[in-house]
C-alpha cells in the first residue's frame, strides 16, 4: 500500500481527535515547539498553506518541528514536558490535516509511526 495523503487522513480521523483550525491556531500560539513563522501562517489560516507551491518551504520548517518532537520522545520518566510534546502531536497531526502542503506523507507517516508506538497520544 502506497503512503499518499489520503490513506494518512484516514488514518488520522481514525485514530486521533483533530483540532479544528480555529483550535488549531488558539492552540499553537502558546506552543514554544513550532516554528514561529510557520505558527503565524498557522494562525492566520494562511491560504499559502494548501498550496503545492510552498510545500519545499513549509515541509522544511514543518521538518525541523517534527525531528524535534521525535527526538524529545525518546525520554523516560513522566512530566509536564511530555504533556507539552503530546499537546504538540497532536498539533503537528491536525496540521497535517488541514493543510494540505504542509510537508510530503512520508514524514508524516514516520510521525505518526512514532507516536503510536511510543503511546505519546492516547488512541
Amino acid at each position: 500500500m502506497i503512503m499518499d495523503r489520503s490513506y494518512l487522513l484516514k488514518i488520522i480521523e481514525k485514530t486521533f481527535m483533530v483540532f479544528d483550525k480555529d483550535e488549531l491556531s488558539q492552540k499553537i500560539a502558546d506552543n514554544p515547539l513550532f516554528d514561529k513563522r510557520l505558527k503565524k501562517y498557522i494562525q492566520e489560516q494562511d491560504s499559502s498553506l494548501d498550496n503545492q507551491e510552498y510545500l519545499p518551504i513549509y515541509h522544511r520548517r514543518f521538518y525541523d518541528t517534527i525531528m524535534n518532537l521525535l527526538r524529545k520522545f525518546n525520554r523516560e520518566g513522566y512530566d509536564f514536558e511530555q504533556e507539552r510534546q503530546a499537546d504538540a502531536a497532536l498539533l503537528a497531526i491536525s496540521i497535517y490535516y488541514h493543510y494540505s502542503a504542509i510537508c510530503l506523507p512520508c514524514l508524516m507517516y514516520r510521525f505518526i509511526r512514532e507516536v503510536l508506538k511510543e503511546k505519546i497520544l492516547l488512541v
